[in-house]
């Protein structure tokens, strides 16, 4: 990569084949783009000098000898690899089943139904959908079939499998890959690095199912898709699960915003769950990354319930999984500031007040949370403070507000509820629709899953969940 890097200063071959991709994303891959048209290239034989550098193909060559071979190659098939940057990446990676698997358990929880008609958009060559004819494990539990020829060992103790029956299995993409075909089977082997065989084998696995048990995966893109889907007709003992894993990102920001639309216009006509897996690898990925700060976010309905690896397992909670209270709540009462008549407070003069100075949220782990709201906001603490029982960070934000974290010693250990008396969310103020859509970039990229940008009439508003499942958005008033 660093050889390539300085290929691409130079003005080399690798200048040549990403001329039209020099303002892309970090999140549109395109590196991996390249070596998987690469590894195309390699796996039909037309580079037989490279094939020693790949030890999924059985080569043991040192990779730090590989560029003098590579570049010639690269040469050679400047057209190739030129269309090779405009194809999304579609590894498919079937370890995501193992953690979309623990937010289907959460989804059948919360509605007590357990026939699920299952849609994934950006479903690429459906591998995921088989969720059910794998095996998914962790200490202490397991669920699918003894026999299933693919196990997936999410490494998570404390999960809760619930009986499932998949009665429908859908899916969509741009551009579909048939797994049951080679040239189906290459394109998606191209796309896992050469050096992780461990992948390269659950990818066998998981083609050799495809291959006996077909699904669709149509044509068509996600919000036009999602919506014709949802719908349907379908029974009521069913539960539609909408799920996806590490696609978002891929998708404009309009394409984001329709799909979110199409299930939120649903979630009154029929029983329906959306577990998604998003975000962006961190910067540093190559060196590793804490998953439980940095990993993708497993949400079910925006509830944040674990992360895990890119790749899939291993899978962290990040708070208990639980049934929902779906009792109706008592009547609210009437605020009271004493015993005595309030009426005659109208006429007193009210103190004066400059604003807002700060704002304290009570969170699980305060270093976890520290780190997130100074990648997120380059916001610096300007100090500590504990009395015994609890322990305070305090960080400075613009125009003079303040950020406090507090963790307390002994605590409940109850989720965030927006629903409940106390805080609904915290709102941070932007001065421009145009900066929403700069802060969405910037979540990507530390791979915080959000609403996208939602437009009202008051304004618009860029939602997303801090790591103890706290309510936060970006607003800029209309």
């Amino acid at each position: 990569m660093e050889e390539m890097a300085a290929d691409l200063e130079a003005g080399g071959p690798t200048a040549d084949i990403c001329e039209d991709h020099l303002e892309a994303g970090r999140g549109d891959a395109i590196q991996l783009r390249l070596l998987a048209g690469v590894f195309r290239i390699v796996l039909r034989r037309d580079a037989p000098e490279l094939t020693p550098f790949y030890p999924c193909l059985g080569g043991s060559a040192d990779p730090e000898d590989a560029w003098p071979v590579l570049r010639p190659i690269l040469n050679s098939h400047l057209p190739e690899l030129r269309r090779a940057l405009n194809l999304a990446p579609q590894t498919n990676e079937v370890g995501r089943s193992a953690a979309l698997a623990v937010g289907l358990f959460e989804a059948v929880r919360r509605h007590g139904l357990h026939r699920i008609r299952l849609l994934e958009p950006g479903a690429s060559a459906g591998l995921n959908l088989n969720v059910d004819r794998y095996r998914i494990i962790g200490p202490g539990w397991e669920w699918g079939p003894a026999n299933a020829p693919l196990v997936l060992d999410t490494e998570a103790p404390k999960i809760r499998p619930e009986p499932v029956t998949i009665v429908e299995r859908r899916g969509c993409d741009l551009s579909p890959v048939d797994a049951s075909t080679a040239i189906g089977a290459e394109y998606l082997t191209s796309f896992v690095w050469p050096f992780d065989l461990e992948r390269h084998a659950r990818l066998a696995a998981a083609i050799g199912v495809a291959r006996r048990r077909v699904v669709t995966v149509d044509r068509a893109p996600a919000s036009t898709w999602v919506r014709e889907q949802l719908a349907q007709p379908v029974a009521e003992d069913v539960l539609t699960v909408v799920w996806q894993s590490i696609t978002a990102q891929y998708w404009p920001a309009s394409e984001r915003d329709a799909v979110t639309a199409a299930i939120a216009e649903s979630r009154s006509r029929i029983p329906l769950a959306h577990v998604s897996m998003e975000g962006v690898p961190p910067v540093l990925a190559a060196k590793g990354y804490a998953i439980d700060q940095h990993g993708p976010a497993i949400r079910v309905d925006d509830t944040l319930i674990a992360r895990s690896h890119h790749h899939g397992p291993p899978v962290v909670l990040t708070k208990s999984v639980t049934h929902i209270d779906l009792r109706s709540r008592p009547d609210s009462h009437k605020a009271r500031l004493g015993s005595n008549d309030q009426s005659d407070l109208g006429s007193a003069t009210v103190p004066s007040i400059s604003g807002i100075d700060h704002i304290a949220l009570t969170v699980r782990h305060l270093d976890v949370s520290v780190a997130f709201y100074e990648s997120l906001l380059d916001a610096h603490p300007m100090g500590t403070m504990s009395d015994g029982s609890f322990t305070r960070c305090v960080l400075a934000l613009p125009g003079r507000t303040h950020l406090g974290l507090t963790q307390h010693d002994v605590g409940s250990e109850r989720d965030f509820d927006p629903t409940a008396p106390g805080l609904d969310h915290l709102g941070f103020a932007c001065d421009s629709r145009e900066a929403l859509t700069e802060w969405a970039d910037r979540l990507d990229g530390l791979g915080v899953s959000h609403s996208g940008v939602q437009d009202a009439a008051y304004g618009s508003a860029l939602s997303f969940h801090d790591p103890d499942g706290n309510a936060l958005e970006f607003f800029a008033s209309a």
